[in-house]
């Protein structure tokens, strides 16, 4: 039976009451995984050796009892024979832990087993993965026998703490059976991966080829390794043709897109285009309109102004042409008519001016308006037409029928 104490004073009275006895202490903590890995060797040496005091201290919950008695590590066991300290052992070691028990035991205390070296006791864990006792003492095992894949020894241990046997197998496997430790330490830091519980079937083929290797000549050893060198080179140009497919995939993806963004693009100008037009023309019959109604208001006051239409109709008819054609023009008694003009800064200028009038006229009342713009042109907007000077000095108002009241545009000429 194995005693826990939780105290120093505990501790002490354990050691005087047992006297001449051996007592082995063992100190642990809860969350070392060598500490589980041994503490089932702790529990069978108590019932082994009934003649010994076993003791387990958790630093943790005794840290007086660790401070006093100086552990830095666990598992850590000291051996105390009449109150003092005879030995001690750092670490979790099956066999060096009995040998030392049955080393501080006299020979009429302990019963049963054999220290290492000397014969071979039931409970002398076997650290000899796949050799029988004969190769274990030094004679080699005949070539053609099977080595196992599992040590049986390191399996069973395993098992006997609990372990589910596909995660043992999986632990020695791993740690390539180096120690039953190793393996429980293994365990520990990888209980909550993923593929844990995963069946072995590839990784037992792999250590059953790598037994079946080790077992080969010299030339047989560098047949296997150029075929495993030509399927290592053939899956890497596999590999390198399918990146290179993908490759090409990628790019003919994004050629596509960037055709099918391109053409968006177009279209989309196009369909600014068309409205752009479409609004010009707009404008442009608003403007008619525009021009139309100011025309139409004009005659309405003109008329209005001699009194009667139908009079002033009559009155026409009656003179008789005394002159050519361009008289005739000269002297239409129709009055004088307003002209827009219209400047590249979005100003207005408005004034009067006589049928008869050249269009050179306008352009020297612009020049005196607006010195600002040294040279410039005058344009109709409808139908749209820019003026020559030859036209500035033939041209006249009625002419380019701007009376009784017309719209130009002065256009900045670059120097």
């Amino acid at each position: 039976m194995v005693r826990q104490v939780a105290n120093l004073s505990e501790f002490d009275r354990v050691l005087k009451e047992a006297g001449s006895k051996l007592v082995v202490v063992d100190f642990f903590a809860q969350w070392c995984g060598p500490c589980h890995f041994v503490a089932p060797f702790i529990d069978n040496f108590a019932t082994k050796y009934p003649q010994a005091v076993f003791v387990k201290v958790d630093v943790d919950q005794a840290s007086d009892v660790a401070s006093s008695c100086g552990i830095s590590a666990m598992p850590t066991f000291h051996f105390y024979k009449d109150n003092k300290k005879v030995d001690e052992l750092v670490g979790a070691d099956p066999n060096t832990l009995e040998n030392l028990i049955k080393k501080h035991m006299s020979n009429k205390e302990w019963t049963g087993g054999y220290v290492l070296g000397h014969g071979e006791s039931s409970n002398t864990i076997n650290w000899n993965m796949g050799r029988t006792q004969q190769a274990a003492n030094g004679e080699e095992s005949s070539s053609h026998l099977s080595k196992p894949l599992y040590n049986e020894e390191h399996l069973n241990q395993l098992l006997e703490m609990g372990f589910p046997e596909i995660r043992a197998k999986r632990a020695l496997l791993r740690t390539k059976h180096e120690s039953v430790e190793i393996a429980m330490n293994w365990l520990f830091e990888h209980m909550e991966d993923p593929d844990i519980d995963n069946p072995l079937d590839e990784e037992e083929a792999a250590m059953k080829e790598s037994l079946k290797v080790s077992s080969l000549s010299e030339e047989e050893k560098r047949a296997r390794a150029q075929e495993a060198l030509e399927r290592v080179r053939k899956k890497r140009q596999e590999e390198e043709k399918r990146a290179e497919i993908e490759k090409e995939k990628s790019r003919m993806k994004s050629g596509k897109e960037l055709a099918e963004a391109k053409a968006a693009l177009e279209e989309q100008k196009r369909k600014a285009q068309v409205e752009k037009l479409q609004k010009e023309k707009i404008e442009a019959k608003k403007e008619r309109e525009r021009l139309r109604e100011l025309l139409r208001q004009d005659r309405q006051e003109r008329l209005a102004r001699t009194g009667n239409a139908s009079t002033s109709h009559s009155e026409t008819q009656n003179i008789k042409p005394a002159m050519n054609s361009g008289a005739s023009q000269s002297t239409n008694p129709q009055g004088p008519g307003v002209v827009q003009l219209r400047f590249p800064d979005g100003s207005k200028l408005e004034s009067e001016f006589e049928p008869h009038m050249k269009l050179r006229e306008i352009a020297q009342f612009v020049a005196k308006n607006r010195p600002d713009i040294p040279r410039f042109s005058l344009a109709q907007t409808y139908p749209r037409k820019v003026f020559t000077e030859a036209e500035l000095d033939s041209l006249s108002l009625q002419d380019a029928q701007l009376i009784p009241r017309g719209l130009l545009l002065v256009n900045r000429k670059s120097s």
